[in-house]
């Protein structure tokens, strides 16, 4: 099966798979917009049930290593113009109190990576939690205080291009977004860091047209494709963990 059977065979579709192995499978500049958590460093969420690491780094160095092939993939399927929507927060280091030693400055790191691969920094803005980030982290007492994170990064890359696509419609979108909550946890947000619909409908509408594909490589619940197919849009949801796909059925079932 060459790139462009594969693609059409997983369009529309969320299914299981490692990023970035399988974008190496998708034909180049077939996306208009990815949008994405990927995985921050340190985080026990990123453990498989049987224990063992869902991504397999040991290191801060190892972890940067996967982002930037992540990235340097989703660079060589983006269309030209297409944009990358990554929400990242600097992961707390703490010490056995539950207290802040420092960050690991993923966002600062992530962006350095992505413009010397050749995005180019294009929007950002603060997603402003009403509850605490990391709700176990403890006050340090000053002089040493350290901010109790509540907000998440929304970093906005484009991939260049001298051309424009545009439509009849302006938003005019302030940098901080106040995001509100989604009521009762439905089986579809039940994945850590389910977006909510008003996220991925602000992220379509602003950055995409009818019809374009949507890509979410790091896809948990299988929600960013399943409110990219409610409006009118493509898409693509890759996920490295099985536990989750008993949530897209009803994305698989209809693109059949």
């Amino acid at each position: 099966m060459d790139k462009e059977e594969y693609f059409s065979s997983v369009l529309n579709r969320v299914y299981c798979g490692s990023t970035p192995d399988e974008l190496f499978k998708f034909p180049q500049n077939k996306i208009a917009l990815t949008i994405t958590s990927p995985p921050f460093f340190d985080d026990n969420l990123y453990t498989l049930e049987d224990g063992s690491p869902e991504f397999g780094w040991n290191t801060y160095e190892e972890y940067l290593n996967h982002i930037k092939n992540t990235l340097d993939e989703l660079f060589r399927v983006t269309n030209l113009g297409g944009r990358l929507i990554l929400v990242l927060s600097n992961s707390p280091r703490t010490n056995s109190n539950d207290q802040i030693i420092e960050y690991w400055p993923i966002i600062h790191d992530t962006v350095v990576m992505a413009r010397k691969i050749g995005w180019s920094l294009q929007d950002e803005a603060v997603w402003i939690n009403n509850q605490p980030s990391y709700p176990d982290i403890k006050p340090v007492p000053a002089p040493e205080t350290q901010l109790i994170p509540h907000h998440d990064w929304i970093t906005v890359l484009k991939k260049p291009s001298k051309n424009k696509r545009e439509s009849r419609e302006i938003f005019n979108i302030k940098s901080t977004w106040e995001l509100p909550n989604e009521g009762p946890k439905s089986k579809y947000s039940k994945s850590y860091g389910s977006f909510p619909d008003h996220f991925i409908e602000n992220c379509i509408k602003c950055w995409t047209l009818p019809s374009e594909v949507i890509l979410d490589p790091y896809a948990g619940s299988g929600q960013t494709i399943r409110v990219a197919l409610r409006m009118k849009r493509k898409g693509i949801g890759i996920e490295a963990d099985p536990k989750w796909s008993d949530l897209w059925e009803d994305i698989n079932q209809n693109s059949i």
